[in-house]
């Protein structure tokens, strides 16, 4: 097909995946990023040629000239800019633009940090139930594609209030889902004699165990059901006291393209956003993760 619209793309466009073709009208290149307007007799379109997603892309613009006819695939967008102050004019852009999910990108570690632990952040978060998701500056994005989806359970029903959303996005993307419980080892109370029957290794023992069968039959029954639905589901489960750590290990070793995991919303965020859990996924993961706000 040599082209499914024509050069005059509305806001109706927005989001979908179009192929273009016309003449080369004008070519600028900014910093290295190449934009060109094309033209057809229906109307003109800004085409972007960004090394970040494609450097064969933008190899290809760098040789383009004015009348060349050109062909082009890719998904309709578009941009705005405001000035004032930031956290009301976001919340005024996504009532307005009906938008349905929050992407927060960063430079490193820090930017993250003070973005998504900063008050300007906690309070967009605490005013919208949008899904964000969270990238940091670097990520490959030829990765981004989320092959494998990793999602962190822990049995409440909490945890699972963004299984529903993340089956989708896995079924959609066609991904492979990995789901995750990780279990602290049992407390034993420090003064518990030693003379009680069972010992304390014993009893420990018997608590781990009981568990680990609690979270084999949980994890059995949402993989059973993931599958039945057409999703590919596997289940990883682990005893650790470090609950971060493990759930970032599992990503390397997984290679997860995506940590997805659901958050409270008004005074339950600090539970999430300045808890151990979140804290030390949000500072330390290199790899994009997808926060889903609940109200339980």
């Amino acid at each position: 097909m040599l082209k499914t619209h024509s050069c005059a793309l509305t806001q109706e466009n927005i989001g979908t995946e179009v192929t273009l073709a016309g003449w080369v009208h004008r070519r600028r290149d900014h910093g290295g990023v190449i934009f060109i307007d094309l033209r057809d007799r229906e109307g003109i379109v800004q085409v972007v040629f960004n090394p970040e997603q494609s450097a064969a892309c933008l190899d290809i613009g760098k040789e383009l000239r004015s009348e060349y006819v050109l062909q082009v695939k890719g998904i309709k967008s578009s941009g705005k800019m405001f000035c004032g102050e930031l956290l009301p004019l976001i919340l005024k852009c996504i009532r307005d633009n009906d938008i349905d999910l929050l992407c927060v990108a960063s430079h490193g570690y820090t930017g993250i940090k003070k973005m998504v632990l900063g008050s300007v952040s906690e309070k967009l978060i605490k005013s919208t139930n949008l899904p964000v998701l969270l990238v940091k500056d670097g990520y490959d994005a030829d990765k981004a594609a989320f092959g494998n989806i990793l999602l962190p359970l822990d049995g409440s029903l909490f945890s699972e209030a963004c299984l529903k959303q993340v089956s989708v996005l896995a079924r959609d993307f066609k991904s492979k889902l990995t789901l995750l419980v990780v279990i602290q080892p049992p407390c034993i109370p420090s003064d518990r004699s030693p003379s009680i029957q069972p010992s304390w290794d014993e009893y420990y023992q018997a608590l781990l165990e009981e568990l680990k069968q609690q979270a084999q039959a949980y994890l059995e029954r949402l993989t059973g059901e993931l599958r039945e639905n057409g999703i590919e589901t596997e289940f990883r489960m682990e005893v650790s006291d470090n609950i971060p750590e493990t759930i970032l290990s599992t990503a390397e070793d997984i290679n997860a393209s995506l940590i997805s995991f659901t958050t409270h919303n008004r005074s339950g965020i600090e539970k999430w956003y300045y808890g151990s859990v979140a804290a030390g996924l949000i500072e330390n993961s290199p790899r994009p993760m997808l926060l889903w706000r609940n109200s339980i």
